[in-house]
């Protein structure tokens, strides 16, 4: 951040204005508004780092640990300091322990820490012009990226990538409490580095934002902003919930693209926690914002989800995505599958969602049909909806067959003026509806019926 602030007058009070602030506001078009997204004080640069040898220590409770090590004396041999930053570290410092992979930083030559790492049996998986890579040691898989800061060139796009310092690196970044470093290296192991005050956020219990116009930027982290405050049971801080509002008010989640749209859900959906989540996204006017309305069946849906204990976590995903996408106010949800770049098999249930409101009223031709598309999983999120088991159903839909051979049912198909098909379903409503179970019974219904 580059730290010469012009002063703004409004009103009886001074405002701050950051040259990055009035570059970044000629990109976005916020030149309009400038005001909401000024400092009311010059922010400061705290000083550190701190010492906190107990994040180190919670770390050598890892199972990655003592690769860990390895990497760190690799980075130590060619000069190189590594970090352990971003959700990892703050997981420790909220939890005191890791729930997710490790998310390290190299500062220092990538080429000598690559040939140095080589030598201790890590090879390099991916390289990516993100400045990110990948190494691979024993089927362990480390993710590390160089110092970087980030060039958006226009509101919601990916951001161009550049090599920088940690500071730059932290900057970047979304939130107070993901803009943290630990020192792992010689020299500065069990060093905090916390520009930000993501620390004593975190103490707190602040969810606050480092940049105003971090949400223009990118606007899916105001999805991840309330997956961290659900998960955490953390409080907005008042800017930061302003900013959001303000944001999601300009239609900003449409700015960004609907893969990524439904990558920050799926993170929400593992959440357990994720109701809340979802409730605060329609008190926000997020899914108004996109399009999506719930209707008091739909939160009734999402309330019996909750009290399903045994779903998995993907069964679970899978079912929001029906509730919230598949809703009845959505002519089409497959366009949802579509946009999501869903697989086929998903898309497929997610076009059926809606039909469990319906079922009981289907003709049987038309259950029978619909019952022989859907998947197993499918049917459970049906049964859920309906508060009745529907598996025993449809696996008799699915496993029944025509009693009566193809010649006959042409026979009386011909006899009777009908389709060939026509005959046929009847003839399974006959054995699956009403119980028929005998050639000579089912013969006599098609003779007397009118099909």
């Amino acid at each position: 951040m580059r730290r010469c602030f012009r002063p703004l007058l409004r009103g009886h009070d001074r405002l701050w204005l950051g040259e990055d602030l009035i570059e970044v506001s000629k990109r976005y078009g916020l030149a309009g508004e400038l005001k909401i997204y000024a400092d009311p004080f010059p922010p400061s640069k705290r000083s550190y780092p701190l010492v906190l040898e107990e994040a180190i220590s919670k770390l050598k409770e890892h199972e990655l640990s003592p690769y860990l090590e390895e990497l760190t004396h690799v980075a130590s041999k060619v000069d190189a300091k590594l970090y352990l930053v971003g959700g990892a570290l703050r997981d420790i410092l909220i939890g005191g322990c890791v729930y997710r992979e490790l998310d390290l930083l190299l500062e220092g030559d990538l080429e000598r820490f690559l040939e140095s790492a080589k030598k201790c049996k890590f090879s390099l998986k991916e390289l990516t012009p993100f400045l990110t890579l990948k190494l691979v040691k024993d089927g362990k898989v480390f993710d590390i990226a160089l110092g970087r800061k980030e060039i958006y060139e226009r509101a919601g796009a990916l951001p161009k990538v550049f090599p920088a310092k940690l500071y730059e690196d932290l900057q970047r970044r979304d939130f107070t409490i993901n803009a943290m470093a630990l020192g792992l290296s010689e020299g500065i192991k069990g060093l905090l580095f916390d520009p930000f005050y993501g620390l004593d956020d975190i103490k707190r219990g602040i969810l606050r934002l480092i940049k105003p116009y971090a949400f223009i930027e990118d606007p899916t982290r105001i999805i991840r902003g309330i997956r961290l405050k659900v998960r955490f049971s953390l409080n907005f801080e008042d800017r930061t919930l302003d900013l959001m509002k303000k944001a999601i008010d300009k239609g900003a989640l449409l700015w960004v693209g609907w893969v990524r749209i439904w990558k920050e859900l799926e993170e929400l959906f593992k959440e357990d926690e994720y109701l809340n989540g979802i409730v605060l996204m329609e008190d926000l006017g997020c899914w108004q914002s996109i399009g999506v309305k719930l209707s008091k069946l739909d939160m009734e849906v999402l309330d019996r989800l909750k009290g399903e204990k045994f779903l998995s976590q993907e069964n679970r995903k899978e079912f929001l995505l029906f509730t919230i996408f598949g809703s009845e106010a959505h002519k089409h949800p497959r366009d949802w599958g579509l946009r999501f770049q869903l697989p086929k098999r998903l898309r497929e249930d997610l076009s059926l969602a809606p039909l469990w409101r319906e079922l009981k009223s289907l003709s049987f031709e038309n259950r029978y049909r619909k019952f022989l598309r859907a998947s197993q999983n499918l049917v459970k999120f049906w049964s859920i909806c309906l508060e009745e088991d529907l598996f025993s159903l449809w696996k008799a839909y699915r496993e029944a067959r025509p009693i009566l051979s193809q010649e006959e049912m042409e026979n009386i198909a011909s006899l009777k003026g009908k389709e060939y098909g026509r005959i046929k379903i009847e003839v399974l409503r006959l054995q699956l509806e009403e119980g028929l179970r005998s050639k000579d019974d089912i013969l006599e219904r098609l003779r007397k019926e009118s099909v």
